[in-house]
């Protein structure tokens, strides 16, 4: 991996000196958010964990709700550990169940801080004496930290289950008000965005949960992006200038839900779910020319758990119904949240109906016209890539593709996605999704 020393260097000096020039106990407490990620130097067109963009856009949005924000990409353990005062923090990398990993030198592990080699299947290195800081050795409640977001793969729990030892549990019984992170795995491609929303709608003062339910509103490429568990010490918190501030309703006054969202519950009408049949009759009452045939569903949850009783506090169930045209999957479509097996909303994600209809009636021009050979083609391809990123040593743990359609560039895309498992010392622990796109002309 060739990192850019000279970039990095002096984004350290400038964070570090920046800290230490106006930090006192009362300011870190009160005005410091602080992002930081993992980033590869990687070949062209492969969706890794390049930070940059998403750190560049969390902390925007957390100036915008007033604090005095600063990120890192590739920190070392100083710059991390001078930055885990921070009131809001949010995190970018390879997860576990019991750690983040946040740049090639460091990372933060639940239990004792450690130095362990990182790395991938087989036993094979990538990253000698990575520096771990331990959560034993922090306390987020002596800084009033407001917010710690994990993005990173099973950092709240494995197979769509909350663990109780998790990452993101514990650094809300150590302190921290309110704690976001995975249950699942989950496809690089995809987590920016939803990223950016999440972090967009915290910046505008929108609470935690609303963020969350926001940003889960949307269809996205892979929709794993959506099952996230949030441990807090209440709920529905706000950040920064708005922690005070009375609650916005965030499906009535903001245009970018409001315009979406075609139901919403009330007492008088009430929709149960008892099958997905029926989340599918209650869209054909709302749209007459809906036509499951035309759909493929997936499904994902967000939890909301009270770290005082380790109950959920909110379990809401998403339903997304992704417009497929031939063979290809598109993004288009809608989302049905359901909420104690009730519809509780319902987002119309939908890109042009005009031309969807259109786009329908001529599925023939969408048949699946790639070859076995070629499919092999881009699957080695990718395994190239991966390889190259691990520097040539990474075992390949499965692969699928994927057929999808951007309506909006009306342009065709076969879509190759691998696992890679990154191990601590031998033990199996963080893990990533790459995908590599390619235009099908």
């Amino acid at each position: 991996m060739k990192i850019k020393k000279i970039s990095i260097i002096m984004m350290t000096i400038i964070l570090i000196s920046g800290i230490f020039s106006t930090y006192s106990r009362v300011y870190a407490s009160s005005n410091w958010a602080y992002a930081a990620g993992l980033k590869y130097d990687v070949p062209d067109n492969i969706f890794d964990m390049d930070s940059t963009g998403v750190c560049n856009k969390a902390v925007n949005a957390y100036k915008n709700a007033g604090f005095n924000a600063g990120s890192a990409i590739n920190p070392d353990k100083a710059t991390l550990s001078a930055n885990l005062h921070a009131t809001v923090q949010c995190f970018f990398g390879h997860g576990a169940v019991d750690s983040i990993l946040i740049g090639p030198t460091t990372g933060i592990y639940n239990g004792r801080s450690m130095t362990a080699n990182v790395t991938t299947d087989g036993g094979k290195k990538v990253f000698e004496n990575v520096q771990f800081i331990g959560t034993n050795n922090i306390n987020w409640g002596n800084s009033d930290t407001e917010l710690v977001s994990y993005f990173g793969c099973n950092t709240a729990g494995e197979d769509g289950n909350v663990a109780s030892d998790s990452l993101a549990r514990t650094t809300c019984y150590k302190g921290a008000y309110s704690v976001l992170g995975y249950t699942t795995e989950f496809h690089n491609v995809s987590s920016a965005n939803w990223a950016n929303r999440y972090n967009e709608k915290l910046g505008q003062g929108y609470g935690i949960d609303d963020a969350v339910n926001y940003a889960n509103s949307f269809n996205y490429m892979f929709n794993d992006v959506k099952n996230v568990t949030v441990w807090s010490h209440g709920i529905n918190m706000k950040i920064g200038k708005y922690n005070s501030s009375n609650n916005i309703n965030i499906l009535d006054e903001d245009s970018s839900v409001s315009d979406r969202l075609v139901y919403h519950f009330n007492k008088e009408n009430i929709m149960k779910v008892s099958s997905e049949s029926d989340i599918e009759s209650s869209l054909s009452k709302i749209y007459d020319n809906f036509d499951i045939n035309n759909y493929v569903v997936e499904k994902s949850k967000a939890s909301f758990y009270d770290i005082n009783t380790n109950l959920p506090i909110e379990e809401n169930v998403y339903y997304d119904y992704k417009l497929k045209i031939g063979d290809y999957i598109t993004d288009a479509g809608y989302t049905v949240k359901v909420k104690n097996g009730v519809i509780s909303e319902i987002y119309d994600n939908n890109i042009d109906l005009e031309d969807q209809k259109i786009l329908i009636q001529n599925t023939y021009d969408f048949n699946n016209k790639t070859s076995d050979e070629q499919l092999l083609t881009y699957k080695s391809n990718l395994n190239k890539n991966i390889a190259t990123k691990y520097d040539n040593k990474a075992k390949i743990v499965g692969d699928e593709s994927m057929l999808y359609y951007d309506i909006k560039n009306n342009k065709k895309y076969i879509i190759v996605s691998c696992e890679s498992v990154v191990d601590l010392d031998g033990i199996a622990g963080a893990k990533s999704i790459d995908s590599m796109m390619y235009e099908i002309r």
